[in-house]
């Protein structure tokens, strides 16, 4: 099934917390039309990590899937 914005957010924030090299700057799902924080009726969302392994710091992102019903 779908899954709510909350959950999706949790995951992230799960995901890079088991990784123990990594500190995290911050990770969030922002609207791709805005770059605000997306919301549960926000079309395009994409996430958004940046934080640092071993002195290095890494930036990504990455669009976020609607899933069919």
């Amino acid at each position: 099934g779908m899954q709510t914005l909350s959950a999706k957010q949790e995951a992230l924030d799960e995901a890079l917390f088991s990784e123990p090299l990594f500190r995290r700057d911050y990770a969030c799902i922002i609207d791709e039309a805005t770059f605000e924080l997306a919301s549960e009726t926000t079309v395009s969302k994409r996430a958004l990590v940046a934080g640092w392994v071993n002195g290095v710091r890494l930036i990504d992102n990455m669009p976020m899937k609607v899933s069919a019903q």
